[in-house]
């Protein structure tokens, strides 16, 4: 059967949705902590924890969002109406989150409650009305395409707009912002510069927003036939989606490789600050590097998927990008990695940053086209079987009804999906502020707290390692194939 084709356009306006999710996640990721913890003094187990409940709130708002918009009806469709309203909330949201009044600040060193309770909120506040918009957005993606491999190409270059934005952030920051002063002698601890970069990231963040909407508003912001169907209540739907196997492992699967992923990028600066001794413009070049290899990965993931099966990519980028994500701390424990100073410290860093980024990328473009695939797939229960002995009438009838159940709850699918990819920013950064409290929290003191091996290394490499394990082993318990995806749109009602 021949397959539409997506004019360049629509996958543009599509992939730019991803641009506002990847500064936010770069800014939680690599710079919250940092800000807070150094810059403001907020200890880091409380800002670990700041973030955590952040997380919690979004477990209540994630699927509220997902279900109301797989129901909302409206001349704009279900997802364009929140797509707009998002915008303006989440670029003043994200602005105020680097900006906590004079008045917090002034008493935060002897009594840090205030500004922990300022982060809960202006966080919970960030990630909501981003949720409003990634949601939806996201959603689209099954609508734009039911092909097995068009999905795949489209989560790819979604990705990639994803990542390239988040890493030209980096570098804009470190290059501009982020830099020394006469009486700061390390740009990461610049607080003026976290400020001049918010307002920067949340001009983009609101431009990228109405584009991406507006883009991709003409041909999708409208109602389908699957709207007139019976929307399922909320906890139904809820519960239908953890009796999918398949979702349950796709679901975990998320939660452990984006865990890792925010241990990984929690401590990446503390680890080149405090244990590699690099300045801001040795650490610079690892942004390009890094966009170098999403390039690459975006110009690789639909080569390699091209009739093969999504799973095993997944798994074999997942093992990949444990070894070269975080090769480099193994290796100095070792004493096998070149030295501070040595002029192969830098090029040995480059290179594990390339292909760490690469098998990131194709790991995470793999899970987001196994998730599209989901929505087709029929629940794991005897629904139908309880039909065998109707007639066979009946029992296309029962068929098409759950068939299109199933249809109308993408929003529900990403919204759990989102939520276990923003325990980048929960569960990632709150280890994070776990392991750095092992750590007095004095800067004089970090460079030889982090050369102990014993120490904030050692916790380190366990949890991203075991988080990376337990990605596998998720992975292995995905079942879905090519084969079952294609009789599954076949089944689908016209």
């Amino acid at each position: 059967m021949a397959v539409a084709s997506i004019d360049r356009k629509t996958k543009f306006y599509y992939a730019l949705s991803a641009v506002p999710f990847g500064i936010k996640e770069q800014s939680f990721n690599a710079f919250l902590m940092l800000y807070y913890n150094q810059v403001l003094g907020l200890s880091p187990i409380l800002t670990g924890t700041a973030i955590l409940i952040a997380l919690c709130i979004d477990a209540i708002t994630d699927p509220t969002i997902g279900h109301f918009s797989d129901n909302l009806k409206s001349r704009f469709g279900r997802r364009h109406p929140l797509m707009y309203a998002a915008a303006i909330p989440t670029a003043l949201a994200f602005i105020l989150l680097w900006y906590p009044p004079a008045f917090i600040l002034q008493g935060s060193s002897q009594e840090q409650w205030p500004l922990f309770a300022y982060l809960v909120v202006s966080a919970i506040l960030t990630r909501g009305f981003l949720g409003l918009f990634e949601i939806p957005s996201s959603a689209l993606l099954p609508e734009i395409s039911k092909d097995y491999d068009q999905r795949t190409g489209l989560a790819n270059l979604r990705m990639g707009f994803g990542w390239i934005s988040q890493i030209t952030i980096a570098i804009i920051s470190f290059v501009f912002f982020l830099v020394p002063t006469e009486s700061i002698s390390k740009g990461v601890l610049n607080p003026q510069g976290y400020k001049s970069f918010a307002l920067l990231a949340g001009a983009i963040i609101l431009i990228t927003m109405i584009a991406s909407a507006m883009g991709t508003h003409k041909k999708y912001a409208r109602s389908t036939a699957l709207e007139t169907a019976k929307p399922l209540p909320f906890i139904t739907t809820l519960r239908t989606l953890f009796r999918f196997p398949n979702f349950k492992a796709i679901f975990f699967a998320d939660i452990a490789s984006m865990t890792a992923f925010g241990v990984s990028i929690a401590m990446q600066l503390y680890f080149a600050t405090f244990l590699f001794d690099l300045t801001n413009l040795e650490i610079a070049p690892m942004g390009p590097v890094a966009i170098l290899g999403a390039l690459f990965a975006m110009w690789l993931t639909p080569r390699i998927s091209k009739s093969k099966e999504k799973r095993r990519i997944a798994i074999i980028a997942a093992a990949l990008s444990l070894v070269f994500g975080n090769a480099a701390i193994p290796l100095r424990i070792l004493g096998w990695f070149p030295e501070n100073g040595s002029t192969y410290l830098i090029p040995s860093i480059l290179v594990l940053v390339f292909f760490s980024t690469v098998f990131v990328i194709i790991k995470q473009t793999m899970m987001s086209s196994m998730t599209a695939d989901l929505i087709e797939a029929l629940p794991p229960d005897q629904e139908l079987d309880q039909d065998q002995n109707k007639d066979d009438k009946t029992a296309q009838v029962k068929t098409a009804q759950v068939k299109t159940a199933r249809v109308k709850t993408e929003g529900m699918f990403f919204a759990a999906i989102s939520f276990s990819r923003k325990t980048v920013t929960g569960l990632g950064v709150f280890l994070s502020g776990l392991i750095l409290s092992l750590s007095p929290n004095d800067n004089a003191d970090f460079a030889e707290v982090f050369a102990d091996p014993t120490g904030i290394p050692l916790a380190y490499i366990i949890t991203v390692s075991l988080s990376h394990i337990a990605t596998i082993f998720f992975l292995t318990k995905y079942t879905l194939t090519r084969e079952q995806h294609g009789e599954n749109i076949k089944a689908l009602p016209v």
